[in-house]
């Protein structure tokens, strides 16, 4: 090997072990193959229970109050697509890209949408009861009076959502991203929001009765008139709260954090 060969041996493995990552994350998403079949049902009838879509390209389409209850979607593009209404119970969306569309009103319990980018997707009034959104992109979305009861949003986004009036009871929110979450009047009962990233959360009159918020961050949060009696608050960071009319019951209550 030559002296020029050897200064460029570590280079050359770098960029394999680059070039391995990037085929590790896309192989998986380059081997769907959607039913086209499939899709021509679903456009020419509104309708494909329990189809193969997988990859497909549904971009921007029209598929207000379409039945795809357990339809596959996985890596699916739904951007911009109109799905207002739509059945989507059960559906597996895995890592399907999303971002704003219209899934106002649509019944997506029990779906399976991790690593799915919903982001500024109009969720408002839907049905999230028992979904999976496991580290799924939910930033700047419309969550006002959806149910999210028993969701599962470990890790997930929800950066300067909107979710005002949601139902959380039960959720699962801890590690979640929420900076300046808008959630007022929302309900967060026994939800478990441990070690959750929610600095200036927008959540004045919510309900946090018996939520677990250890380790919370909520550093600047709105939380005036907000309930949080039997809540689980050990180390959780309230500095710069607003706690005004905060009532406690019988929750932890822990020093604020200066």
């Amino acid at each position: 090997m030559s002296m020029l060969q050897a200064l460029r041996a570590p280079e050359v493995c770098m960029r394999r072990l680059i070039l391995a990552c990037i085929l590790a994350l896309w192989l998986p998403v380059m081997a769907l193959a959607y039913s086209q079949a499939d899709v021509d049902r679903l456009v020419s009838t509104g309708s494909c229970v329990g189809g193969d879509l997988s990859g497909a390209d549904l971009q921007g389409r029209d598929l207000a109050g379409a039945d795809l209850q357990g339809a596959n979607l996985l890596g699916a593009n739904l951007w911009n697509a109109k799905l207002a209404g739509a059945n989507l119970s059960g559906a597996q969306l895995k890592r399907a890209f999303a971002q704003g569309a219209d899934l106002s009103g649509a019944n997506l319990q029990g779906a399976q949408l991790p690593f799915v980018n919903l982001g500024q997707a109009k969720l408002e009034g839907a049905n999230l009861q028992g979904a999976s959104l496991f580290r799924a992109n939910l930033r700047e979305a419309n969550l006002k009076r959806a149910n999210l009861y028993l969701a599962n949003l470990q890790e997930a986004t929800l950066d300067k959502a909107k979710a005002a009036y949601a139902d959380f009871t039960q959720a699962n929110l801890s590690y979640a991203y929420l900076f300046g979450l808008s959630a007022e009047s929302a309900v967060f009962q026994h939800a478990n929001l441990y070690a959750a990233r929610a600095e200036y959360v927008e959540a004045p009159r919510a309900s946090f009765s018996g939520a677990m918020l250890s380790q919370a961050q909520l550093k600047g949060a709105d939380l005036h008139g907000a309930y949080l009696n039997g809540a689980t608050l050990r180390e959780t960071n309230l500095a710069e709260a607003d706690l005004q009319d905060v009532e406690w019951g019988n929750a932890t209550r822990p020093l604020r954090r200066r």
